[in-house]
């Protein structure tokens, strides 16, 4: 195997609000079972800014240059914000992506900061009017989409332009137990992957 083939094993994993890392064991699992290298990145979702998981993200990436990230839910959202920030360009399989307002979150009230503080932020950030989610060229993006996640449903993951996009027959957590989720993830890191992916300046 040469230097190329090892670095395109690299993925980093980058989960939601309020997840154990015990959730991911399933996609992790599926992941290096069929050949990937794959790490969680962790951080304490509960009662952080946004701002806050964002830039830990943002310097994980600058330090680890995976080849690929597969991010769920809110993890979808910094992770659009975290590549913006540094010089890496590669493919990025969003799962669950809350590209727009999250229904559910509309009746927390806004001094709720613990443990909602990141949905909070979330939803602030999203209700201005000057706010666009950067565009991230020189990533390929795939966005899936469960066809019965109550949590992150179907209208709130297609307001961001993604290069494809996917509805599978899964809740929002039981994507992360799905064989075929995996494979999707596995096919669109290796066939948008290439030695010059990280080489493009970022999106400002």
């Amino acid at each position: 195997m040469n230097d190329i083939d090892c670095k395109r094993q690299l993925v980093r994993v980058v989960h939601g609000f309020g997840v154990v890392s015990v959730a991911f064991r399933p996609l992790l699992g599926n992941l290096q079972h069929r050949s990937m290298s794959a790490s969680l990145f962790r951080y304490p979702s509960l009662g952080l800014p946004l701002r806050t998981i964002v830039d830990r993200l943002a310097e994980d990436l600058a330090t680890s240059k995976p080849t690929g990230i597969v991010a769920h839910s809110l993890g979808c959202f910094a992770t659009v914000l975290a590549v913006a920030q540094v010089d890496w360009r590669g493919p990025i399989v969003f799962l669950a992506p809350p590209f727009s307002q999250i229904p559910i979150t509309a009746s927390i009230p806004s001094f709720l900061r613990y443990p909602f503080g990141p949905l909070l932020d979330h939803r602030s950030v999203l209700s201005r009017t000057d706010f666009h989610l950067p565009c991230l060229s020189g990533c390929g993006k795939l966005a899936i989409a469960g066809r019965f996640d109550l949590t992150v449903p179907i209208s709130s993951t297609q307001s961001y332009r993604v290069d494809e996009y996917r509805i599978v027959n899964h809740t929002h957590n039981t994507m992360l137990a799905s064989a075929k989720v995996a494979d999707l993830c596995i096919n669109w890191i290796r066939d948008n992957n290439s030695p010059s992916a990280n080489d493009s300046p970022p999106e400002r």
